[in-house]
């Protein structure tokens, strides 16, 4: 909570930060000022000096400091004014705002931007008194120059780099330090960074891997704080100068007869009374002016575990206070507030560690890497108990990333201690990652309790769960750098939201990332990188190599598992730039010409034709090499690329294969760029099982046609929210597409707003719609656009440009004209023929070789329509000149697709002429033109789908459609029936409408569901739909848990397939689910037939 009111008594500051400068002004210029000290100061993340603002917000990607945030952490009355570039203030205003400031904190690269005299003055008010903050966290020496002027002053107590610091035993603060200067009446701070992380924080990702980053940001923080207010040189109320421990509760050891045994004095010190609190003294620099109060958190950061409470209060006229501090056992963070009303007068923080029996040792886990339903043995040692003659537990929990508990267990801990081995299972991890937990209790307590937790001695571990992929449209977030702390917070916020995946995209390395990822990660390896040798010559690694599939072998058995560790599902190989250089050089070692001589043999049926095609004169196969001089698009370059992209396919396939011999579950592929960077997509496009691509109409329709069925394959929407992101993602999952690709973690490391909006875009269509459509099968299209690599190896840059040009023109037209069609390759053709099809277009298919010649010539002998635009079958599949002409391209239709709107009366009349049917059905109201919307039909099982996409402007509602007599009617968007002789279904806010057509009516559904279940149970459920008219077909359920107050619980839906119409599921409950009262919400997906039953959690 922040009040806004203007305050006098404050002092000016400034915080320079690159291109963005915030003032802070005095009360009597009449700027707004803000109240330091929000309620609830005692919040987990900068409290330390009063604010209840996350570390991580107000330190951005490049060092950057955000001045209001700052602003609520320092005592400083006074107002902010935020300058959005150095521009809007001409440099006699800067110098003028300059010369009223008392404190400027300045990052290194905002320094650089000052003009000479702006630092000049700077220097000028140091003199005067001015505090100067200089924040480098590059180690890039910026400010050497500048020290030179200042006298160098003793470091003060506050800014030691280990004061106030909870560090744990023998770990130093390497972060960074501060150097203090003087100069005449004024006071500098220069914090110097030792590391350069990708981000520049104030700690690194890896300081203290075992502890939550969040945890160490605010001392770092609080650092920065007493800095500014050392330059300042502001007097404090009160300062806290030292903390004086007790001595612990154990004898000395010259206190302890020499005469007694070690057993007896072991039972001795057993029998001694147990720590529960520590009495410390808190020192203070000068008698207190009023009374004060103390407040007091314990943290321990390893479990996870804080409590915070009022400790008293400090007298007027005391110097110290002896305060009982209330620790926990193990590691404890201690934070101790002197405070006055809410206003922090001064803080300190130190650590401690309480180590009494029983404790853990020697604890080992079996394994890390573990199944939905799976069990570790752990074992570890504790000492005996010669003090307390009843026994003691071991206690196991295991719980996941949504903080459920899946399993707690214990073991009986005797008296004599011993080695302890149990074994700890549990059913139905929902999380890819979870964290198994040890909790050795110090008392016989039945259960686990918040108190008994504090006390115990603890270990954990993480573990992943190898989570099979979800039915449904996958969401896979674009990620920031590795090494940063965003990846456990942000990543756990991504997974809430419903993203599956996370592409983080610089490549990936042993020892990067964390295991507590949340989400599976997208990998990127360069499996084709170009290697320098010396000078300035740059070559490929030789592909057909026997040492290249060695490297491969290698890389990848250290890589893969290390990548099971972080829960990778995707690895993209990052081939792109071997791929895309058709033209490269080939290279002429032994490997290589068998490889090339191989090949020709295989284009070629004899070495004559060879020769007159290459103008060559070879006597044998083995003399066969790579001319010294290859004209473009000759014989020789066409077979030439056509070799060069066999090789790298073949490379693909190798790492390919390997990679799925370490772990067969790795999909594998590629992120296509804006406008592909893959000239022939129809070779390369069925070798991928993850496929990226951009939001390109063309570019969807042919991975549509010629992916894998098993691929995973997706487009990247536009960083920004906006209806056209809204209307790309049902685009692509009306065209077949699997997955999308959005933005997610910003520069700042949070995830966006824009992220947050498109999740809730894409939850509508995870309540079962994905997975409806990607069950059903698309009906067979009637219209084929052909392709072949060889007309892309005889055309030029342009050429291929234009080619490109005209099958988007053909698909536009093809899609207005309501007609469903699919790219068929070379492959294809050779493999299944023409058959199905009614109608071939050709466009700009300059290359046909005779077998292709033939198998056309067929189709329209079948009674099949061809259709050219002019160009095609000038030349054979080598690129030389044919010998006849093709007797099918004489008797084509030709039609031209040069400009927009072109072809589109002479394409409708050849469509009619043949017959082919059009994806939408009849229409009532013919005035309404089907060109502004996108068709797509499909069968489920009995059922029939119709999804429109409107175009730009042809929001509201679909045409009216006309179904034949006996069919019920749904719009499944709506969950409502429709009359079958008008049915006009409803539009989304992206354009998108998709209607059922069944050959029955579902009039409800029979849910079978407990009305009690316990907590840490399955909620087991069965359903039935039922019909009037005939028997049910196939349908898809979705199922939600609603809690009190009526949300849903997102991770536990589910969409349930029905055969036949009957159903069921479970839903796993956590052991700490809330007991009350929940609602079981069962939903038809097709129809919007729903019912929900009452179920009570106990």
């Amino acid at each position: 909570m922040v009040r806004l009111d203007a305050k006098s008594g404050g002092f000016p500051v400034l915080v320079l930060m690159g291109a963005v400068l915030a003032f802070v002004c005095s009360a009597e210029e009449k700027v707004t000022g803000i109240s330091l000290y929000p309620e609830g100061h005692l919040g987990w993340a900068s409290s330390l000096a009063g604010g209840g603002i996350k570390g991580e917000v107000w330190v951005s990607d490049k060092g950057v400091l955000d001045a209001g945030e700052l602003l609520r952490q320092v005592e400083i009355e006074g107002g902010i004014r935020v300058i959005h570039s150095l521009a809007e203030e001409s440099d006699s205003q800067r110098l003028n705002v300059i010369a009223k400031l008392d404190v400027l904190i300045c990052s290194d690269a905002a320094w650089l931007g000052l003009t000479d005299s702006e630092r000049l003055a700077v220097h000028e008010r140091v003199g005067k008194g001015m505090g100067l903050v200089l924040i480098d966290l590059e180690e890039s020496k910026v400010f050497d120059v500048e020290k030179v002027r200042w006298e160098v002053v003793d470091l003060p107590q506050v800014l030691e780099a280990e004061y106030s610091m909870p560090l744990r035993e023998g770990v130093r603060n390497e972060v960074g330090s501060w150097e203090t200067y003087g100069a005449e009446s004024g006071r500098i701070a220069v914090f110097q960074g030792h590391f350069q992380p990708d981000m520049q924080k104030l700690v690194p990702y890896d300081f203290a891997e075992e502890i939550e980053p969040s945890l160490l940001y605010e001392y770092h923080l609080a650092s920065l704080i007493r800095a500014i207010l050392w330059v300042s040189q502001r007097k404090s109320q009160l300062s806290i100068t030292g903390i004086e421990r007790a001595r612990p509760n154990v004898p000395d050891a010259r206190e302890i007869p020499p005469q007694l045994t070690p057993e007896f004095t072991q039972y001795m010190l057993d029998q001694r009374m147990k720590t529960v609190t520590q009495v410390i003294t808190v020192q203070f620099d000068r008698p207190a002016q009023r009374n004060y109060d103390v407040f007091i958190r314990v943290r321990q950061p390893l479990r996870a575990s804080s409590w915070s409470y009022e400790a008293g209060g400090v007298r007027k006229g005391k110097t110290e206070k002896t305060l009982h501090v209330l620790v926990g056992k193990g590691e404890s963070w201690i934070d101790l507030w002197i405070m006055r009303g809410t206003d922090v007068v001064d803080w300190h923080s130190y650590r401690v560690a309480m180590d009494e029996w029983p404790n853990l040792s020697d604890v080992q886990f079996s394994k890390w890497l573990v199944q939905r339903s799976d069990s570790v043995e752990v074992t570890f040692s504790v000492g005996r108990n010669s003090r307390r003659p009843a026994p003691t537990y071991a206690f196991f929990v295991v719980s996941d990333s949504f903080g459920r508990v899946l399993t707690e267990s214990r073991v009986v801990i005797y008296k004599e201690g011993g080695d302890v081995k149990a074994n700890v299972s549990w059913t139905d991890a929902l999380t890819l990652d979870m964290k198994l937990e040890v909790y050795l209790s110090d008392v016989r307590v039945e259960r686990l309790t918040s108190g008994s937790r504090k006390y115990s001695s603890y270990a954990s571990t993480a573990l992943i769960v190898e989570q099979p992929l979800k039915p449904g449209l996958q969401w896979i977030v674009k990620g920031s750098t590795e090494n940063e702390a965003w990846r456990l917070s942000v990543n756990k916020s991504l997974s809430v939201l419903g993203a599956d995946s996370i592409d983080v995209v610089d490549s990936l390395s042993e020892g990067q990332g964390g295991v507590d990822a949340n989400l599976s990660s997208v990998s990127h390896l360069d499996i084709l990188s170009r290697r320098s040798d010396a000078g300035d010559l740059i070559r490929e690694p030789c592909l057909t190599s026997l040492e290249f599939r060695q490297d491969l072998y290698a890389a990848f058995k250290n890589w893969t598992g290390w990548a099971r560790s972080r829960g990778i599902r995707y690895a993209d190989l990052s081939a792109n730039p071997s791929i895309s250089s058709d033209l490269g050089v080939y290279c002429d070692s032994v490997t290589c010409r068998r490889y090339l001589q191989s090949r020709l043999q295989s284009y070629y049926p004899n070495l004559e034709l060879l020769n007159t095609n290459w103008n060559t004169r070879f006597s044998s196969w083995q003399d066969v090499r790579t001319p010294f001089t290859v004209l473009d698009f000759s014989p020789v370059s066409v077979d030439m690329q056509r070799i060069r992209n066999e090789t790298d396919i073949g490379a693909y396939k190798e790492a390919r294969d390997q990679m799925l011999d370490h772990r067969s579950t790795l999909k594998t592929g590629i992120s296509l760029a804006h406008g592909g960077t893959i000239s022939n997509l129809s070779e390369w496009i069925p070798e991928f099982d993850l496929l990226s691509i951009p939001p390109d109409q063309l570019l969807m329709e042919k991975v549509r046609s010629y992916r894998r069925m098993d691929a995973s394959t997706g487009v990247r929407l536009p960083e920004k929210n906006s209806n056209a992101s809204r209307r790309l993602l049902w685009n692509s999952l009306y065209h077949g597409m699997t997955a999308v690709w959005t933005g997610g973690v910003g520069e700042d490391g949070q995830v966006s707003e824009d992220t947050i909006l498109l999740g809730e875009a894409i939850y509508p269509l995870r309540q079962g719609i994905d997975v409806l459509l990607q069950s059903a099968e698309p009906v067979p299209a009637s219209v084929a656009i052909y392709e072949n690599s060889a007309s892309l190896y005889v055309s030029s840059l342009e050429e291929r440009s234009e080619i490109t040009n005209v099958q988007t023109l053909i698909v536009r037209t093809l899609e207005g004209l309501g007609l469903g069609y699919d790219f068929v390759s070379y492959s294809k053709l050779m493999e299944t023929g023409l058959s199905g099809y009614g109608v071939l277009i050709l466009p700009h298919v300059r290359a046909l070789s005779a077998e292709e010649d033939a198998l056309i010539g067929q189709f329209i002998v079948d009674g099949g329509t061809l259709i050219t635009d002019g160009i095609a079958g000038e030349v054979d599949e080598h690129g030389a000149a044919r010998q006849t002409s093709s007797k099918a391209i004489e008797a084509a239709l030709q039609i031209s697709f040069s400009e927009e709107g072109d072809g589109r009366d002479g394409l409708d009349a050849a469509i009619r002429d043949a017959e082919v049917p059009r994806l939408y059905p009849e229409l009532t109201n013919a005035g309404k033109s089907t060109g502004s919307f996108e068709w797509f039909r499909y069968r489920y099982g009995k059922a029939e789908l119709v999804g429109i996409l409107a175009g730009e402007g042809a929001l509201g509602r679909t045409p009216s459609m006309r179904f034949p007599e006996g069919r019920a009617v749904y719009d499944v968007l709506e969950g409502k029936q429709l009359k079958t002789s008008k049915a006009g279904a409803s539009l989304n806010e992206a354009g998108a409408g998709l209607i059922c057509v069944l050959p029955y009516r579902v009039s409800r559904i029979v849910a079978d569901v407990p009305e009690i279940v316990q907590s840490g149970h399955r909620l087991h459920y069965s359903m039935q739909i039922k019909t009037f008219d005939a028997l049910p077909g196939d349908h898809w359920v979705h199922v939600k848990l609603l809690d009190e107050a009526g949300r849903s619980i997102r991770y536990y839906e589910s969409t349930i397939d029905c055969a036949g119409g009957v159903g069921e599921g479970y839903i796993p409950l956590a052991l700490n689910e809330k007991p009350g009262q929940y609602t079981l919400v069962i939903r038809d997906v097709m129809t919007g037939v729903m019912t929900s039953k009452r179920i009570e959690i106990v």
